[in-house]
């Protein structure tokens, strides 16, 4: 008999995607901000504090920076559900390569796709570009790894690459230690974010940040929740950072969106399970949502031009801009899977897997 995966959870891998998704919609949008607006500095904060010019202003900056948390709290849900469905099983270093071996075409066939794209005319993705610049962009795109771009890949390629030890690790512990490296990991974590400790992998956006709610989801599965009432305190922590940014934009980063993001996966987990197939398929290109609309720049990199100030004048519509999005992702992704199984990409991993073998045995 064929185990199927329960939808409620792939329900809220899809609602993940969609919440990186408006992120970026947001950080896109920052970019028309009327820059005659006032800014000023308090004391303890490096970010300026926006002061609207006029009632139509602040609604437009309310609306844009109100989708500004959800991208923390997606990334923490999507590894938090990798860590559920990883508890209790036993992931080999094999298993571990073929999940990177399948992230890592997937990276290099959408960023070929993307450097044919900017090759025939580069000026419809960065404008006017120097050949030397066009060519590192070209390589970026193929190698994001090694030249820094995709943070959220290169983690969670590392995190698959240990994935077999910490796995190894936390079905062997206690609940009281597991609770414990929760804490300490998530503190170590949040101090690098605003304070620039040695810990940081990556200033939060890197391995350093991933760990802790991949941690989560193994408890989650391990020892279950006894959180009560996970809809109201999932309000209280969005309000609860919404106050925060007032402050500090970076409040959208740490510890509270890896809070409201396991209040959300409990809210979703509270829902009677059920089985969908379309759910199902459709969560199977959440990453590849992420990989597309980041190397293709949907939104991230959008210029200041008429498309920005669209989305700027109308953040209300941007779970409709994301859904579209992820639907056009959809479609063609499932092409690229059927292109793959075609090729037999996997099974051309496994020969990479043995080849290695061969070396370190």
């Amino acid at each position: 008999m064929v185990k199927v995966r329960d939808s409620r959870i792939e329900l809220a891998r899809i609602v993940a995607m969609i919440l990186i998704v408006m992120h970026h919609l947001s950080f896109a949008s920052t970019q028309y901000i009327d820059p005659t607006i006032i800014k000023y500095h308090i004391n303890f904060v490096s970010t300026p504090i926006l002061v609207p010019n006029s009632l139509e202003q602040l609604l437009n900056i309310i609306g844009v920076y109100f989708y500004r948390p959800y991208g923390k709290i997606g990334v923490a849900l999507f590894v938090l559900i990798t860590g559920y469905f990883s508890a209790g099983k036993i992931m080999t270093v094999s298993k571990s390569f073929k999940k990177v071996w399948m992230l890592w075409t997937e990276v290099w066939f959408y960023g070929a796709l993307t450097a044919i794209f900017e090759i025939i005319n580069p000026a419809n993705f960065f404008g006017s570009m120097t050949n030397r610049g066009l060519i590192r962009q070209i390589l970026t795109d193929i190698f994001p790894f090694s030249l820094g771009t995709l943070w959220f890949f290169q983690a969670f390629v590392m995190l698959m690459v240990l994935a077999p030890f910490i796995t190894a690790v936390t079905s062997k512990i206690p609940k009281q230690k597991l609770s414990y490296l929760i804490v300490a990991v998530t503190i170590f974590s949040s101090l690098a974010m605003y304070t620039n400790t040695n810990f940081n992998v990556g200033q939060g956006n890197a391995l350093g940040y991933i760990i802790s709610p991949f941690l989560i989801g193994i408890y989650i599965k391990k020892f279950g929740t006894s959180i009560k009432h996970p809809l109201l305190w999932l309000m209280i922590s969005l309000a609860f950072t919404y106050c925060l940014m007032i402050f500090w934009v970076d409040f959208t980063y740490g510890p509270m969106p890896l809070v409201s993001a396991v209040l959300l996966f409990v809210v979703m987990m509270n829902f009677k399970p059920f089985y969908s197939k379309a759910i199902n398929k459709t969560a199977s290109v959440a990453f590849a949502v992420y990989i597309v609309h980041e190397l293709f720049n949907f939104v991230h990199h959008l210029p200041m031009n008429e498309t920005t100030h669209l989305l700027y004048l109308n953040s209300i519509l941007y779970p409709v801009f994301a859904i579209l999005t992820y639907g056009l992702v959809f479609v063609f992704d499932t092409l690229r899977q059927q292109a793959f199984r075609l090729f037999k990409v996997e099974l051309l991993g496994n020969k990479v897997m043995n080849g290695l073998r061969k070396l370190f045995y």
